[in-house]
């Protein structure tokens, strides 16, 4: 009975209950108890599971020096530690 008239009387915070993160603020909305701040509380239950998990946005460079002299460290890296690998496979023959 309270699923049909809560669907009637309120149906964004029907889809909330129904297909929304289960919440203890649902037991709340009638009956003993009953808190006024509950449908606010379940409406915005997915923003405050997603907040912790924003990370800070990091600007990128403009010029994009600095990444490509990364990236010419890491390659020149690579290239002799396969270079020594293979000489070393080598003169171990």
């Amino acid at each position: 009975m309270f699923a049909v008239r809560l669907l009637v009387t309120d149906p964004r915070l029907a889809v909330a209950v129904y297909f929304g993160p289960t919440t203890p603020c649902q037991y709340r909305l009638v009956g003993p108890g009953a808190w006024r701040g509950a449908r606010d509380a379940i409406l915005s239950a997915r923003e405050r599971i997603l907040q912790p998990l924003m990370t800070r946005r990091v600007a990128m460079a403009t010029n994009g020096s600095s990444s490509s002299r990364c990236n010419l460290l890491l390659l020149a890296c690579v290239g002799g530690v396969l270079l020594a690998s293979a000489a070393y496979a080598l003169l171990s023959l």
